[in-house]
This record gives structure tokens, C-alpha cells and sequence, in this order.
């Protein structure tokens, strides 16, 4: 799922256009150069009790039309957060995008003790590429 930006309307919800990236193909969807857009991780994440998850941008071997990074890089255990990594890319070029294009690697690093006074994510749950929520 791929959401990009559209210059015509003014409101935060109506500022962006839902793309589903399944009706386009291998040919991907184009945009233009310094286009901007969110997207979501394909898949949805969990992370298990007794861990913590960072997403790092992937270095792809390939050469990439954008620049990306998640919105909120680091992951809290199941219970703080559950669901799709949002991304922040910008194209550096005119280009295409892909379904299945590999934006970042998740690690995941063991906690030393319990998580004192956790909390839900506001993210927590998020299903496709989400908007701020502050």
C-alpha cells in the first residue's frame, strides 16, 4: 500500500491519495521527482515478549528511486505496539515504485529486565501506512 502526497487539498485527510500498489503490476506506480509518500511494511509485526525491534534502512543493492526511513524506528514489545512500520520517502528521481520493494531489515535485541509503567503505542494496531498521530 502506497499513500501519496497530492497538492490539491488542504486538509491533513484529504492531503493524500490511497494507492494500492496490487493493480499496477511489475511495472510499479510512477511518481515524480521530489514526490512525496508513506508507505507500510508488507507485513505485520509483532515483536515477542522479552524483545525490542529497530528498523534500519536497507543499503539495496539495486539502485532505489527515493530516500526512505520509518517514522518511528523503534519497536516495543507486543503489548506497546503491534502492527504495520510506517515509512517517510521522498523520490529522488522520477521513478517507479514497487510492491515488494525492501526498504529496511528489522533487528530485534533482548531486554535485560521487565518494562516498567508500559504503555500502548499510539501506533499500536496500525494497519497499512498511517498518518501522524500527534
Amino acid at each position: 500500500m502506497l499513500i501519496s502526497l497530492t497538492p490539491l487539498d488542504v486538509t491533513k485527510e484529504h492531503f493524500f491519495q490511497k494507492v494500492d500498489l496490487n493493480n499496477f503490476g511489475d511495472e510499479g506506480y510512477y511518481l515524480p521527482k521530489n514526490s512525496f509518500f508513506i508507505s507500510a511494511s508488507d507485513g505485520y509485526v509483532r515483536i515477542p515478549e522479552g524483545f525490542v525491534g529497530y528498523v534500519k534502512e536497507s543499503a539495496p543493492t539495486s539502485f532505489f528511486p527515493f530516500n526512505t526511513h520509518a517514522n518511528a524506528p523503534y519497536i516495543g514489545p507486543r503489548g506497546v505496539f503491534e502492527g504495520n512500520i510506517t515509512f517517510e520517502n521522498k523520490m529522488k528521481v522520477e521513478g517507479y515504485v514497487r510492491k515488494g520493494m525492501v526498504q529496511s531489515k528489522l533487528f530485534l535485541f533482548p531486554l535485560e529486565g521487565r518494562i516498567n509503567n508500559q504503555s500502548q503505542s499510539r501506533y499500536h494496531g496500525q494497519n497499512g501506512a498511517t498518518l501522524s498521530k500527534l
